[in-house]
């Protein structure tokens, strides 16, 4: 595997964080295990980029780890959205089953067996339609922007779409909540408001939070959440460390190969669980008035076919600097000459620039976002190719877009789980 960009570029790293990096590699240096991701799996959640420049610093030689992980096993029967793929601007991770089942068996520990229990699910479908059926006895409610979608897989979930970040009406209270926000603190924070609004005193709340090698702060950003949640009538009642994992979504997946990481990591990340128990009395909470910065919460339309989405953020078309010399309407990265991003942070150069995304990364600029919209709604009624009408190199550069988009989605679901 070769770098494709200077790391300094794609993760710039301070000293400190560097340094704890370097300890954890060089402790669990040389590794027996045969791949990148049973090495990775070893670490707090170090971005495998990192750990990979990391041993190139130490002098180890990363070629000892072997390129290929075993798949994942996947049982489409517990998953909420088997047809679609992840897409960056959902911000989403999905659990592996064994986690899925990890979350389950704790709530039957913490819940006293009786005749109704009640859980709601706040980001994390795949636990609502897995404890349908592994936990039928139980209520189960999920909140989630894309609630609706979820009709179809099943039966007796109570499904309520909405924004976790907003308010919105009361709901009978629940012996415990399942939280899984995207992995920035003033979510997080948003999501455990309204987690610990519905859940009842002396009922549970687990959280998944990302571990300590996520990035520079997370461990710092651990200890002021579980301080402001003390001070709001959440106590934290236990933590285990790396307790939860996640499958490597396709917008990961690219992301590390355009890095030039080749290596296959299907299911690397790992999360901390904390389990909480809601002290809340007399209407004293936790109380979050933490803004959200607003390139995650931007509105965008969203084309969706065949497992893919892209989402566009209709612009006014640019205009011709000069007189009567119409604009060249086209699709250019938003980062140097790449479409698709190195990185999934939300901080990387260029990615505030893009009105149109893709499930696989691609962050492109498009100087005409009501044409492209027109194109992309006739892809999702009609598909691949386009009815010509002439020259068009908008619609040519769009349809190889999204043949190169759907090549990678086969190449990603082929080496990610066992088809077997």
């Amino acid at each position: 595997m070769e770098f494709r960009y200077s790391n300094k570029l794609v993760c710039n790293l301070d000293t400190e964080y560097k340094r704890r990096l370097d300890s954890w590699v060089s402790s669990r240096w040389p590794y027996r295990e045969s791949n990148w991701e049973e090495f990775l799996t070893q670490l707090p959640g170090f971005y495998p980029i990192d750990v990979w420049d990391s041993i190139k610093r130490l002098g180890f030689n990363s070629p000892e780890l072997g390129t290929e992980a075993q798949a994942i096993v996947r049982n489409v029967q517990m998953e909420a959205f088997p047809d679609a793929l992840e897409h960056p601007l959902d911000f989403e991770w999905r659990f592996v089953d064994d986690s899925i089942s990890t979350i389950l068996v704790k709530l039957r520990q913490l819940l006293p067996e009786q005749k109704f229990i009640s859980v709601g699910c706040l980001g994390c479908p795949n636990v609502a339609v897995a404890g349908e059926r592994k936990l039928p006895n139980y209520s189960w409610t999920l909140l989630d922007r894309r609630a609706e979608l979820l009709r179809p897989r099943v039966k007796k979930v109570e499904l309520i779409a909405c924004d976790l970040t907003q308010d919105f009406p009361r709901l009978p209270s629940w012996d415990a909540a399942v939280v899984d926000p995207p992995w920035y603190l003033p979510i997080t924070k948003h999501f455990l408001v309204r987690a610990q609004m519905l859940t009842k005193q002396g009922g549970f709340v687990l959280l998944s939070f990302p571990p300590e090698g996520t990035r520079p702060g997370a461990r710092r950003e651990l200890d002021q959440l579980i301080d402001w949640c003390n001070q709001g009538g959440l106590e934290r009642v236990e933590i285990s460390y790396g307790k939860l994992q996640y499958k490597t979504p396709f917008f990961e997946s690219n992301a590390l190969k355009s890095a030039g990481f080749s290596a296959n990591v299907p299911s690397w990340r790992k999360a901390d669980m904390l389990v909480f128990v809601n002290r809340r009395e007399n209407g004293r909470g936790v109380i979050c008035d933490d803004q959200i910065p607003e390139r995650l919460g931007a509105e965008w339309q969203i084309f969706s076919r065949e497992g893919v989405k892209f989402f566009l953020r209709i612009e006014p078309p640019v205009k011709s600097v000069t007189k009567n010399v119409p604009v060249v309407k086209r699709l250019s990265p938003a980062w140097r000459h790449d479409q698709i991003l190195p990185s999934v942070s939300t901080n990387f150069p260029g990615r505030e620039k893009a009105n149109l995304v893709s499930s696989g990364n691609r962050f492109l600029i498009c100087d005409d976002t009501f044409s492209v919209a027109q194109l992309l709604r006739t892809w999702e009624s009609n598909g691949l190719p386009f009815e010509s009408k002439g020259p068009c190199p908008l619609q040519t550069q769009l349809s190889t877009i999204i043949e190169d988009e759907l090549h990678d989605k086969e190449n990603y679901l082929m080496h990610t789980y066992d088809r077997k």
